[in-house]
């Protein structure tokens, strides 16, 4: 009987933590917009130097809006607000692989961010698809594609 008691214990435990985790996940997936319709993104990064033992696939990489390194969709003419926290300087490049000097920077004059903000209207002339990065090479950006 006890067992019967602790495993319905249980079940219930784990149905209401797959609720909270569920309804977690989706408040996460929604667009963070202020007042003016800006679109904000929240840029991290996973250090290796501070996680000692997780595996080198997981660490070094940027953090998008909670997600490891994913592709961002972003939209023409739409601004957008990279708010970074990050010990790797991020930059929009035409290259998935960072460079030392941000040579293939494709924001004329911006100087890769580590901790600040990126204020940027996706001009017509930009390319449909392009990468973030770092001028740190060890770290893995991800891609971004206009919608």
């Amino acid at each position: 009987m006890r067992v019967l008691i602790w495993t319905i214990v249980i079940l219930v435990v784990v149905i209401i933590i797959t609720i909270i985790f569920l309804n977690f996940e989706k408040d996460l997936e929604q667009e963070y917009v202020d007042s003016v319709g800006t679109r904000i993104v929240q840029i991290t990064s996973l250090d290796s130097s501070n996680l000692p033992g997780i595996p080198d696939l997981y660490t070094d990489q940027y953090i998008v809006d909670m997600k490891l390194a994913p592709t961002i969709e972003l939209v023409k003419k739409r601004k957008y607000e990279f708010v970074i926290n990050s010990a790797h300087p991020f930059y929009f490049s035409d290259s998935p692989v960072g460079n030392l000097d941000a040579s293939n920077n494709l924001i004329p004059d911006m100087i890769p961010v580590s901790n600040g903000k990126i204020i940027f209207q996706i001009p017509d002339h930009f390319p449909t698809s392009f990468y973030y990065t770092s001028t740190n090479k060890n770290v893995r950006g991800g891609k971004i594609v206009i919608i």
